[in-house]
């Protein structure tokens, strides 16, 4: 599957249950876990090479939505924590768990939005490409940043 795969923490429950009472294989395409150095930095971590970890601090930096003028499309719409959070922040999270093992904590953390308003697409807007827009604008419902 791809992300998001559930609009709540109800439907998410729900989902696991089913697979865990179902026959199948399930996943989400967390590829950056296939990186060469990350599976190295994971490998020195199982090996106890670099003592014992007790702090991950992660970015994933990127600027498909640091223009304006890009279109109001579902990467804007939902909760908090539906935007840059689960859209990349999500990978930051499969990383650190995938190097790390099991999160126990998290500090620090902060949800903002820089773009408040966006033109609306005239029409359908394929991945994070530039799109046709209209002069009308709509909120942004979750976070940028």
């Amino acid at each position: 599957c791809e992300k998001p795969l559930a609009g709540s923490l109800e439907d998410a429950r729900a989902m696991a249950e089913l697979e865990q009472s179902a026959e199948v294989v399930t996943a989400v395409g967390y590829t950056f876990r296939r990186s060469p150095g990350i599976a190295a930095i994971r490998d020195h971590v199982r090996a106890g090479e670099l003592g014992d970890l007790t702090l991950f601090g992660g970015r994933y930096w990127c600027d498909y939505a640091t223009d304006p003028n890009g279109p109001l499309t579902w990467r804007f719409k939902g909760g908090p924590g539906s935007g840059a959070l689960g859209d990349v922040g999500s990978h930051v999270i499969d990383i650190a768990e995938y190097v790390a093992g099991p999160i126990a904590a998290v500090s620090g953390a902060a949800l903002s939005t820089q773009i408040p308003k966006r033109p609306l697409p005239l029409g359908a807007v394929v991945g994070h490409n530039a799109a046709p827009v209209s002069d009308e604008v709509g909120e942004v419902e979750n976070e940028d940043t």
